[in-house]
């Protein structure tokens, strides 16, 4: 009877070959699965900021044309899209019936990021409207803080207009989105578009060694659609005053 042939083991050459195989197949699938993974999450946040936008244009058709208030710090109102502060209740908000009733819609998918400064109360959502469609007024300071709103109807170029942002986490304070060009900020914190979508994760908010005119964002737009564009449009009154009808701005 012919005895069983005995199989050679790997011997220690072999096995660093295949350690040495699936060290390199980890190293470069890592890397796509992770980008991968952060396109997901952004295309999953763009989707609730394209909610939050047909949302506010919903509202808007059946009041008028008339939009929900701003959600701003400088002045509480009932007719705020969104009830943000700790001692309100969110489905009172004017946009909550419009949402679907779920909360997750305005919040980013990766997470509320730490704010900047030290808010209190902090706002403890991902995205803000833009003001001038909102308004912000009955306010004892002048302009440009107290401003009309707009009506939808008002719009020129619906498609090109910035109702919806992911704001940058050193800006954002509130429900509402101050653009850039008409210096609707405080002190140093400038309302940039976020672009934490954009590359490693990171918010570049102009005050590190990133150029503030870098990167994209998560947008909604006043015809109610919403694209991952330059942050630059942000810092343009062609693309955020509604009825603003001047020449393209110089790239």
């Amino acid at each position: 009877m012919r005895s069983a042939r005995i199989r050679p083991a790997f011997t220690i050459v072999e096995l660093l070959v295949v350690l040495g195989i699936v060290t390199l197949l980890l190293g470069i699938l890592i890397p796509v699965l992770s980008k991968a993974r952060r396109q997901a999450l952004q295309v999953a946040c763009l989707s609730n900021v394209r909610q939050i936008t047909v949302a506010l244009i919903a509202y808007a058709n059946d009041h008028r044309g008339c939009f929900p208030t701003s959600a701003s710090a400088l002045k509480v109102q009932d007719e705020d899209w969104v009830h943000w502060q700790p001692n309100r209740d969110l489905n009172e908000s004017r946009l909550w019936p419009y949402m679907g009733g779920d909360q997750n819609v305005l919040k980013c998918p990766m997470g509320v990021p730490e704010r900047a400064r030290d808010l209190t109360p902090p706002y403890p959502f991902s995205y803000s409207v833009n003001m001038l469609f909102t308004g912000l007024i009955d306010l004892d300071i002048a302009p440009p803080w107290n401003t009309p709103p707009s009506r939808l109807s008002g719009t020129v170029r619906a498609s090109e207009k910035m109702l919806v942002v992911e704001e940058d986490a050193s800006a954002i304070s509130d429900g509402a989105w101050y653009p850039t060009n008409r210096k609707y900020w405080v002190g140093n914190r400038m309302p940039y578009v976020s672009v934490r979508h954009d590359g490693d994760g990171r918010e570049h908010s102009g005050f590190e060694d990133f150029p503030i005119y870098v990167g994209r964002g998560n947008i909604g737009f006043a015809d109610g659609h919403a694209d991952f564009v330059d942050r630059r449009n942000g810092m343009a009154e062609y693309y955020f005053n509604p009825p603003y009808d001047g020449p393209v701005p110089m790239r």
